[in-house]
């Protein structure tokens, strides 16, 4: 019956509600008139059939008879307009949303455990029969090994008479799976464990969460269990998925699946280059390690490129502390290099922590020198250390000079006029020389209508880089329309920028497939961290959005307007050349705790991407200094091991922020009771119409080839 109405086109809405489904018509009196016709027609019918066909057998005359008066009743029905109607009153229940994690983390050990009262709670939890309160040494042994995919089942389970059934009759369960994406879930209680693939997979709490919200479309999410170690390697960050979390009224209750004490591991946690060199340059690694569970053992941290050993270094490792270790070698050859860092794993080091003993990164080496022109108005932060920024870069140069040229306007007021001329490009062709040029805080007075026309010409006609960096005083909405028309952004025109209140700072959040511009490493996933912790910052350009074709870069996760999030950082192609808009004056901030490594590395890739002559197809047609497939799509297992005990005050975080909180495992009976039923009375009122379909044309054929078929036979008129 499915089959047969979904043929003829019935709607799915129709479909889900066939219980309360009835059968009605457009024009009922059509109906009972023809019905009441088709009596005395039909009977005239089998009169004259019978008075003229005399010699046709009694069989086939009454077959004419009823194909006659068969498709008069079919026309009638078609008339009368028959549909399929629901109109009824069904209660719909809001959602509970079982989230389990089943990320390649979450195939480590759940133990160690932290005392011997929370692995007693763990083990009741987990469906195990304590002796006198104990734990066996057997039950200890099972759990310190039972990996913590199969622990989140087994918790489910146990609590089934606790959690699921006092959720059954009053709420919709929904059970999930999430690593690289989110996935339903038919489980059961009372069945098998499900099985899970923690082959390439990262963890996207945050896309997980999403999903919920999108699949629930618009009915009520009374509460969602996320079982999970809470390491989020991808996607959308766990802030922004709590914001959306709240906004529909759903808590999460989270509950952490893993050790709280740190397991014995060496760990490679970071692996930084400024990622880009030039031929005769020293090239920096700075190596970042964490150990923990051993203590004055010394190790080897290797630098290879390929099977080629560049530098080797020994560390004296400490317990639960950082090290740093610097390895160095000379770039020699220019091209794409991918770099790997190892340290020999420990003995008793855990068979699943091993790959984290491991990191790559990739460095481009370059053997060509770009001419870079910085303008701004006043030595503003960031101008400061982007001037010493670009000035330190080797593969960065002037136009008559070995370093860049930097012209600042509180230094050009100084000059006399004869000379103020000779510190800017006067001709086109003069600017044309440059390969990128930034533009800073400049006020109109010093870049006049003259060269910011020299400047865009520039820009589209000889493809000139052209990065403008907001600021406060000037730019860019001291500029007028031709030069805001070359910008990425449509700017608010009502104010100069946007300041936010000392409580209340404004975030950057960068896209989920971060820019170029911004990766800071290979692994997504750390990306994604490094960016989410960036220090707040309290001004930016008043952007409304960006134009036609241009791509965002960042965002300001903190503004929205009708058109979404404001963007922060964006791009878009003028011509031969890129114009990049960054609508902040405080990426200097971005030093805080680090140095100059984000900073730098984010300006000297900005500075190449925006750069005369770097075409993206032309980069791809050159393997050597393109970046290999394998680091443009990193799926985060490397992060995904980097921090293998479990992130408490992450998952304290979220469920803080969605009105939830932090359950441990022993107590999801807790949850039912602070749920708010949020159940309403919902009116279905669905149509589907059954005349207009292939079944009714099919028949009224098939009915009239009976009929015309018989009297040929016949050799009837």
């Amino acid at each position: 019956m499915e089959w047969f109405l979904r043929s003829i086109g019935v709607t799915e809405e129709v479909m889900k509600h066939l219980e309360h489904v009835q059968l009605a018509f457009q024009r009922p009196a059509a109906l009972w008139l023809g019905l009441l016709i088709l009596i005395p027609v039909g009977w005239l019918i089998y009169q004259r059939q019978r008075d003229n066909l005399r010699t046709v057998p009694r069989p086939f005359r009454i077959t004419l008879t009823a194909t006659r008066i068969f498709i008069l009743f079919m026309l009638i029905v078609v008339l009368a307009g028959p549909f399929l109607k629901i109109d009824h009153k069904i209660t719909q229940k809001s959602i509970v949303a079982v989230l389990f994690d089943t990320s390649k983390s979450m195939s480590l050990p759940a133990g160690p455990f932290a005392s011997d009262e929370a692995l007693a709670l763990t083990a009741v939890a987990a469906g195990y029969e304590l002796t006198d309160g104990t734990v066996s040494p057997d039950i200890r042994k099972a759990l310190t090994r039972l990996h913590r995919d199969a622990l989140a089942q087994s918790i489910v389970r146990t609590s089934k008479a606790s959690f699921i059934e006092p959720l059954t009759e009053d709420y919709e369960l929904r059970y999930y799976t999430f690593s690289n994406e989110p996935a339903a879930l038919a489980f059961d209680p009372d069945g098998d464990a499900f099985v899970v693939d923690d082959d390439d997979s990262a963890s996207r709490i945050g896309d997980a969460i999403n999903h919920v919200i999108d699949e629930a479309a618009g009915q009520e999410i009374a509460g969602i269990l996320l079982l999970s170690d809470g390491q989020n390697t991808g996607g959308e960050s766990m802030s922004q998925a709590a914001r959306a979390a709240a906004d529909a009224g759903a808590p999460i209750f989270a509950v952490p699946i893993g050790p709280v004490e740190r397991l014995t591991d060496v760990s490679v946690i970071d692996v930084y280059t400024a990622g880009i060199a030039t031929v005769g340059d020293t090239v920096q690694v700075h190596v970042t390690l964490e150990t923990d569970g051993v203590d004055g053992q010394i190790i080897t941290v290797e630098l290879k490129d390929g099977d080629t050993l560049l530098d080797s270094k020994l560390a004296t490792v400490q317990p639960d502390k950082q090290q740093q270790v610097e390895l160095t070698f000379e770039a020699k050859v220019a091209g794409g290099r991918l770099l790997t860092v190892n340290v020999p794993h420990l003995p008793d080091e855990a068979e699943q922590l091993r790959s984290n003993n491991t990191d790559t990164t990739f460095v481009r080496i370059s053997d060509d020198r770009l001419q870079v022109l910085l303008i701004d108005g006043r030595p503003r932060w960031d101008f400061r250390f982007l001037k010493n920024a670009i000035r330190r870069d080797n593969g960065l140069s002037g136009r008559a000079g070995s370093e860049p040229d930097v012209v600042v306007e509180t230094e050009w007021r100084r000059l006399p006029d004869k000379e103020r001329s000779a510190v800017l490009p006067v001709s086109a062709e003069e600017i044309a020389g440059y390969h990128t040029i930034i533009v800073g805080d400049a006020s109109p007075a010093m870049l006049t209508p003259d060269f910011c026309k020299l400047l865009i010409d520039a820009t589209r006609d000889a493809g000139v880089g052209l990065i403008i960096a907001a600021g406060t005083e000037s730019m860019p909405h001291r500029y007028d329309k031709t030069f805001h028309d070359i910008l990425p952004v449509r700017l608010r025109l009502d104010a100069a920028g946007l300041e936010a209140p000392v409580y209340d700072p404004f975030r950057l959040e960068t896209t989920p497939n971060v820019h170029e511009t911004m990766r800071l490493y290979d692994d997504a996933g750390r990306n994604q961290s490094i960016w989410a912790a960036m220090p707040p910052y309290f001004w930016c350009a008043a952007v409304e959005r960006t134009k036609k074709n241009a791509t965002v870069v960042a965002w300001n996760a903190s503004v929205e307007n009708s058109y979404g999030n404001m963007p922060l950082i964006a791009w878009h192609q003028i011509g031969e050349g890129k114009v990049m808009f960054v609508g902040t004056d405080s990426t200097w901030l971005w030093r805080q705790n680090v140095g100059d490594r984000f900073f730098y590395k984010f300006w000297g890739q900005s500075i190449r991407f925006v750069a005369r002559g770097n075409d993206d197809e032309e980069e791809q047609d050159k393997p050597d200094t393109a970046v290999p497939e394998a680091v443009r799509d990193i799926s985060g297992i490397e992060e995904e091991l980097r921090h293998p005990n479990v992130n408490r005050s992450e998952l304290e975080l979220l469920a803080s922020l969605t009105g939830g909180r932090v359950v441990e495992p022993a107590a999801l009976g807790s949850i039912p009771p602070q749920l708010i039923h949020k159940s309403e009375l919902k009116q279905l009122r669905h149509e589907a119409t059954i005349w207009d379909n292939w079944l009714i044309l099919l028949l009224l054929v098939l009915t009239y080839s009976i009929d015309v078929g018989i009297r040929r036979v016949m050799g009837l008129p």
